[in-house]
């Protein structure tokens, strides 16, 4: 018996030396680690008195026109802040979950990311009306490569290859999101108003209610055309806030989603903000923008209006100074830039 307890001894002491010594199987214990705390801090996030730190995207298109095929993408991105040197606070991706629907398949998926950004685990389980289940893993070392997968049947739907576009795609979508950093190049900039004809108006005036009407008509439609982005963060200076962003689209020349209007809402304890941006349907060009801020009892409000060229003709507004649409321009710029990337 003492013999036998021996060699199981040395048996067991040999294989832990064979698992520290397997890269892989170290890996995949770290993975597995990684995924779990990550899982705990997702279900502890915006609990307990914290402000949340998530970020969400839902995106309605329509896949078919004839047959109404409608798909529906939902996405929430979870991050951490952090303070760095330069005393800014810089949002760093750890999971991202998504939900996408399309013509009764379903299916959900799962990125985990290392605190340099890269994938370390991807999931995904997809089922068809029909019943059929596809389900498969795939875990990276710490250079991309993937090092294992596993799937439920050889008829898999993705690759490990695949879901590394994916993750990075996802990333780049999250900076873009959240770093407040300037998408595209400031617009030319020109002081005061040009001059302006009763038909450039009332084409605006045209343009912005029929953007209203189809708007109506597309929240009570079943087969919607539109994307949701809501962030959730502490912010630097600021009671815990709340962003989100719509984007509405329709398909133009039978292939390119076009954005013809947007609305952001952005608040917090102490600030509420609001502002819409009205894009030209055929040359998607900025030609009216609309901001209303309340803050500290203060209520302003401003209407920018373009032409063709992106020059102000026209501005209405509470505020004593005004920048002629400026910084209204370039921030419409800047979501359709994020838009695109998003949806196409």
């Amino acid at each position: 018996m003492r013999t036998f307890f021996i060699m199981t001894m040395v048996i067991l002491g040999c294989w832990d030396s064979v698992l520290a010594q397997n890269p892989k199987s170290e890996r995949i214990k770290e993975i597995r680690s990684a995924y779990a705390k990550a899982k705990e801090k997702i279900d502890k996030n915006g609990k307990n008195g914290r402000s949340p730190h998530d970020v969400s995207f839902i995106i309605n298109n329509v896949a078919d026109e004839e047959a109404e095929i409608t798909s529906e993408d939902h996405f929430d991105f979870y991050f951490d802040e952090r303070v760095a040197e330069d005393g800014n606070h810089p949002k760093q991706l750890f999971f991202v979950a998504g939900n996408s629907s399309l013509h009764g398949n379903s299916k959900y998926c799962e990125w985990l990311y290392d605190t340099d950004g890269n994938l370390m685990f991807s999931y995904m389980k997809a089922e068809t009306d029909a019943g059929y289940v596809v389900e498969s893993r795939y875990y990276y070392d710490t250079s991309g490569k993937c090092i294992e997968q596993k799937h439920n049947t050889p008829n898999t739907w993705t690759s490990e290859k695949e879901e590394l576009e994916k993750a990075d795609k996802l990333l780049k979508i999250f900076k873009m999101t959240t770093s407040g950093e300037d998408l595209t190049p400031y617009p030319d900039h020109e002081d005061g108003v040009k001059p302006y004809t009763d038909q450039q108006m009332k084409h605006i005036r045209q343009i912005y209610a029929q953007a209203k009407d189809k708007i109506a008509k597309n929240d009570k439609s079943s087969t919607p055309r539109d994307a949701t982005i809501t962030v959730h963060d502490l912010g630097e200076d600021w009671p815990p806030r709340t962003i989100t962003t719509q984007f509405f689209f329709e398909t133009v020349n039978d292939e390119d989603d076009c954005c013809y209007f947007i609305s952001q809402h952005n608040r917090s304890m102490s600030f509420d903000q609001y502002s819409e941006y009205l894009f030209e349907p055929q040359t998607n060009n900025l030609i009216f923008s609309y901001y209303r801020s309340r803050e500290e009892g203060e209520q302003y409000e401003t209407r920018y209006y373009f032409d063709e060229k992106g020059r102000c003709i026209e501005v209405k507004s509470d505020e004593e100074e005004t920048d002629y649409g400026y910084l209204s321009r370039h921030l419409a710029n800047d979501l359709l830039f994020l838009f695109r990337a998003i949806c196409q």
